[in-house]
């Protein structure tokens, strides 16, 4: 417990001068001092309370014995109060922390109050003392100023005793007992207190360690969540925090840039507009502008100004007032910043209407202590835009603005301040140094009135001199006149050497003379006075005249006269230059000018000449009649009011305009240019620097012309660019607009556009029977017919024939194009009225919508086209949309017909054979030849595949040819290896592309010779339709393979256009029944009727027949049943190469 009070008293006393300061020093040896609320520390508090009320109690017991002190006061009493007082000093001690001393002051009082007793009772020394002592040392060692305290106040009550009840009421015995028994309680109470306080003290420590781990836990769980907190808050903050470090890093670069700007000039206008300059840009503020407040004034004048792109308010005209609601008024009068994050919600914002996008603004105040000089005023476009950061810095940028132009506004004072100290001491010097002339002014003054008399008397014969010289060196004539001779009227008094070398006369002769000696009319003396006085006015006068030589010949002069004064006397002064040259050569430059002028009249160009300072110097009469200007406009002489005067007949005046200043400001350039009128006219404009002598003294500007060459290169493009059939587009013009249509889709991903191929249906026709005239106009009805079915945006060309082609710009989706598709074909649909021909045409459409996949012009055309021959090929009259099956398909048959070009180079084609057989006897009479394609990669191709491409191309004509070479060569052979009676025979098929060949007949001639076949053994196939296409010819190159000796069959017989008229009339020897009436035959002899007829008519006809397709015993025997001859089918062998019929001619002739 006394470890615990001597720690309270520590830290009550910790700061004895705070406690002084706030409470007193009463106050502060009362207080009980405050402690957590446990066992141990409410024990201290209460042993505290009951030291303060002993403490309270010997105070008052001092005050009442000295308030009552008298002679008569019991010597007990002054024991007590010098008891009381020792006390006193020792509650002080203890509470200022001194225990030790504190303690000692109690025991030396209870030894003063012992000997106090000794002395008075007379007791027992040694026994009192050894208690006394005793209690002492019990107190000392348990080191407690309770125990010594309870001790004192034993003490203190004995004493008092003593002073009550007289000693020899008390015994020695009682009076030791007494000490004993208090001293006793003393120590139960000091040893009970000391039992106490360690039982409190593990009670304290218990439920410290409880609270001590539940803290623990409770800490570990608050580190835990500020730990996630922090990781969270890292993440999130992380980014932000470099913005943040980064902004503040260029704001802390930026002000130390605009404080060295500050520092760089004492010019206070050159500062304030550097400083606005830097914090606008370095801050990216929307604007920035200073405001300093005048002296002697409270008003606020904008001195600097900065914005977005060099946007400045004018300065010296926006002024606020300090202590108004603006801004700027608000920030002068408080001296804080003032901020506004948003102005749109800021009650007293006044938003400048020449700012309008600003968003926030902030007005820092510019101060020198506590003086305000102005105001830095920064405004943002975005909301929220300051910082405390941005503020602070801003802040600091302020202050050293406001020092640097306080600094600006001393150096201007203290310069003025000099300028004006030295205006006054050099005014003071200047009226010393007046003074000081003035008097030496006045004193040279008589001295050099005495000399000028002397210069002008030496300057007079100088002068005199001079002019002398000056008169007969001249290299013009001189002549002295004197006006007012009363002898001679205007005689010549003098004249210098060149006079009479110009006039032939000797000085002589001329001096003395009147000057009409050299006029070539005399003058009268009323001519002379008015030239005298007309002479006088004007001070000089020139004129040009003649004058005559003394040997008659007249010359041109000019003559410069004036009067002068010579020895008083005023004379004229006449001088005559010889102009004689200067005449002819004017002559020669008028006759130049009129022969100039007369070739500029005569170009066909319009040409004006300007010289170096715009004025107008030369000009023809078709400049004038080319540009319409009036004779006064070109006689002003100024290119300016002829510029003016043209201007509006351009149609783009400003081009004009730069270009003429673009070549004044270049004046070595040249310049070639086209102007266009309003009007349609179109000149070229020429212009080239005048140069004379190798200097630039104008420009001369020529305009030519061009219209008609214009319209006529307009016409060539037109011409070049159209068909001139329709006028439609073309195909180049045509490829043109449909590269911008694919340009403008890839710029802009919501444009679409289609293309559409065009076929008129049966034209062919129409212009075979009709004649191309009418051909043609049904082209151009079309055209009108297809342009009323567009808009005006979209273009529509003929590529050539009877093929158009449409595109189709801005459209929205398909359906946009098929409502056209469906248009067109409806419109076409109609009859054409064509000069009395009523004729009726449909229209087949291929349709490309754009897509990313284009980048030529070419492949949108090209898949357009695609798709106009799948819509032929599907029936035509309709449209349909290009596919890639399509383009996927037009490659392959692409690559096909180049393959079977390859392949007859590459020698790919094989042939293959199926017999025929003669049904009774089984035997093979000959065979059919089939060609096969062995293609290097895909393998074997049969005819289907490749046959209809053949023939569209044309390539059939050579396969044809080969297989016919082929077979022939074949059929040969095996003649030779297995001869039979009749011969084998080989049946090959012919082509529609073959048959239309003129030349058949000979080739086929050809190729029995080469190979060496009898014409009789070669059998040639034709299908009905082939035969029915075209009747006669067909009949007449039939007639010539039967008069060669071929034998011609029909091939797929009853199929196709089955006439029994071309079967009289043809040379036909066989017939071959198509495979799908043998298949129709079933087990019981069913289906056969129709090849029962077919057997019949060609028998009555004189014809053999063939089966083809028999696969099946039941098919063979019934055809043998209806007398059939021949057959060919699978039930025999299906077709095959040459080393496997040679196997089967073996077998077969082996077995026969």
């Amino acid at each position: 417990m006394n470890k615990s009070i001597t720690n309270l008293l520590k830290t009550i006393s910790s700061d004895p001068e705070k406690g002084q300061k706030q409470r007193g020093f009463l106050y502060s040896l009362l207080q009980a001092p405050t402690f957590e609320d446990t066992a141990k520390n409410r024990l201290a508090n209460l042993q505290n309370r009951i030291l303060i009320a002993l403490f309270v109690t010997s105070l008052l017991a001092v005050i009442i014995l000295v308030w009552n002190w008298s002679d008569t006061t019991p010597a007990s009493l002054e024991i007590l109060l010098l008891g009381n007082g020792f006390f006193v000093l020792a509650f002080f001690y203890q509470r200022r922390g001194h225990i030790e001393r504190a303690s000692w002051i109690l025991v030396g009082t209870v030894y003063i109050f012992l000997l106090f007793t000794v002395l008075r009772t007379g007791f027992g020394v040694s026994s009192i003392i050894q208690a006394a002592l005793l209690i002492s040392l019990a107190g000392l060692l348990l080191h407690s100023f309770n125990v010594l305290t309870v001790m004192f106040v034993a003490l203190v009550t004995l004493v008092a005793s003593q002073s009550i009840f007289p000693a020899t009421q008390i015994t020695q015995n009682q009076f030791i007992f007494a000490v004993l028994v208090l001293a006793l309680e003393g120590l139960l109470l000091t040893a009970a207190s000391h039992t106490l306080e360690q039982s409190f003290s593990e009670v304290d420590r218990s439920k410290q360690d409880i609270l001590q781990a539940n803290q623990d836990l409770k800490d570990l769980s608050l580190q835990l969540a500020t730990r996630t907190e922090t990781l969270v808050a890292e993440v999130e903050n992380r980014n932000a925090a470099e913005q943040t470090v980064l902004r503040q890093n260029r704001l802390l670069t930026a002000a130390a840039e605009i404080a060295s700007a500050t520092t760089s000039t004492l010019d206070v206008s050159k500062l304030l507009i550097t400083s606005t300059e830097l914090i606008q840009e370095k801050f990216g503020f929307y604007h920035t502008s200073v405001f300093l407040i005048e002296s002697g004034s409270n008003t606020a004048v904008l001195r600097a100004s900065a914005g977005e792109g060099g946007h400045r308010l004018p300065v010296d005209q926006h002024q606020l007032v300090v202590g108004s609601k603006s801004l700027v008024g608000m920030a002068t009068a408080t001296h804080r910043p003032v901020v506004v994050m948003d102005v749109a919600k800021h009650p007293t914002h006044l938003k400048n209407p020449q700012l309008p996008n600003t968003q926030s603004e902030a007005v820092i105040p510019l101060l020198i202590g506590e003086l305000v000089i102005g105001a830095l005023d920064v405004q943002s476009t975005l909301v929220d835009a300051f910082s405390d950061w941005d503020i602070t810095v801003l802040t600091t940028i302020a202050n050293q603005l406001a020092i640097a132009v306080q600094n600006a506004r001393l150096y201007t004072s203290v310069r003025q301040e000099v300028v004006e100290r030295r205006r006054a001491e050099q005014a003071l010097q200047f009226a010393k140094e007046a003074l000081e002339i003035q008097v030496k002014a006045r004193t040279a003054e008589l001295s050099q009135a005495n000399e000028q008399l002397s210069i002008e008397l030496a300057a007079r014969e100088k002068n005199e001199t001079l002019f002398r010289i000056l008169f007969e060196l001249s290299p013009d004539a001189v002549v002295l006149i004197d006006p007012y001779d009363p002898n001679i009227l205007w005689p010549i008094i003098d004249c210098n050497v060149a006079a009479g070398l110009m006039s032939g006369y000797h000085r002589d002769e001329l001096v003395g003379h009147p000057i009409d000696i050299l006029n070539l009319t005399p003058a009268t003396e009323a001519g002379q006075s008015a030239y005298l006085k007309e002479l006088r006015e004007a001070g000089i006068f020139k004129f040009e005249t003649y004058h005559r030589r003394k040997n008659g010949e007249v010359f041109p002069i000019e003559v410069s006269t004036t009067l002068i004064t010579i020895g008083g006397r005023e004379l004229i002064i006449g001088i005559d230059r010889d102009i004689s040259e200067r005449k002819r050569a004017e002559a020669e430059l008028e006759q130049s000018v009129s022969a100039l002028h007369a070739t500029l009249e005569a170009t066909a160009d319009g040409i004006l000449v300007v010289d170096g300072q715009g004025k107008i110097v030369n000009f023809n009469r078709r400049f004038t009649e080319m540009w319409h200007i009036p004779d006064a406009v070109m006689e002003s002489q100024e290119d300016d009011q002829a510029l003016a005067f043209v201007l509006d007949q351009l149609v783009d005046p400003k081009s004009f305009v730069t270009k003429v200043q673009e070549v004044y400001s270049q004046m070595e350039l040249e310049s070639l240019d086209m102007l266009l009128f309003k009007d349609g006219r179109v000149f070229e404009r020429y212009s080239r620097p005048q140069l004379i002598g190798g200097q630039n003294v104008g420009r001369v500007w020529s305009f030519h012309d061009i219209t008609q060459r214009k319209q006529a290169e307009e016409k060539l493009i037109y011409t070049a660019l159209h068909d001139p059939l329709t006028n439609l587009p073309n195909r180049v013009l045509f490829m043109d607009r449909l590269q911008h249509a694919m340009e403008r889709a890839k710029r802009h991903k919501d444009y679409k556009f289609a293309v559409l191929y065009l076929d008129l249906d049966r034209f062919k026709v129409v212009n075979d029977s009709l004649g191309h005239a009418i051909g043609d106009l049904l082209l151009i009805q079309s055209a009108l017919r297809l342009a009323s079915c567009l808009r005006s945006e979209d273009t529509i060309a003929r590529l050539g024939g009877d093929e158009f082609v449409i595109l189709l710009e801005d459209i929205q989706d398909a359906i946009d194009v098929t409502h056209i598709a469906n248009r067109i074909q409806a419109d076409l649909a109609l009859p054409y009225d064509l000069e009395g021909h009523k004729v009726f045409v449909s229209v087949s459409m291929g349709i490309v919508l754009n897509a990313a996949r284009y980048e030529q012009p070419d492949n949108v055309l090209r898949d357009a086209d695609i798709a106009m021959y799948r819509a032929k090929g599907q029936g035509r009259g309709r449209y349909e949309m290009f596919d890639t099956a399509m383009l996927a398909r037009a490659m392959t048959r692409l690559e096909l017909e180049t393959d079977l070009r390859k392949a007859l180079e590459c020698k790919e084609f094989i042939v293959h054979y199926q017999p025929i057989v003669e049904l009774g006897t089984r035997r093979i009479v000959g065979f059919e030849a089939l060609v096969r394609w062995q293609h290097p990669t895909r393998g074997l191709v049969m005819p289907s595949e490749f046959i209809p491409t053949a023939e569209e191309t044309g390539i059939i004509v050579p396969i044809g040819h080969w297989v016919l070479v082929e077979a022939c060569r074949q059929i040969c052979e095996w003649q030779e290896q297995f001869p039979a009676d009749p011969p084998l025979t080989v049946s090959v098929n012919l082509s529609a592309r073959q048959c239309s060949q003129t030349d058949l007949v000979q080739k086929v001639a050809g190729v029995l010779q080469k190979t060496g076949l009898p014409a009789s053994n070669l059998k040639l196939e034709l299908t009905e339709s082939m035969i029915v296409e075209d009747a006669e010819s067909t009949s007449a190159m039939l007639s010539e393979l039967r008069a060669l000796g071929v034998q011609v069959q029909i091939d797929d017989f009853g199929t196709g256009y089955s006439s029994l008229g071309y079967l009289q009339r043809l040379p036909i020897d066989t017939l071959k029944i198509d495979r799908t009436f043998v298949s129709r035959i079933g087990k019981n002899g069913s289906g056969s009727e129709i090849i029962q007829t077919i057997l019949i008519l060609a028998h009555d006809l004189g014809m053999k027949v063939i089966a083809e397709g028999i696969e099946t015993d039941e098919q063979l025997s019934k055809l043998k049943s209806m007398e059939c001859e021949y057959g060919q089918g699978y039930l025999f062998t299906k077709p095959v190469d040459s080393q496997t019929i040679e196997a089967l001619l073996v077998k077969s002739f082996t077995q026969s």
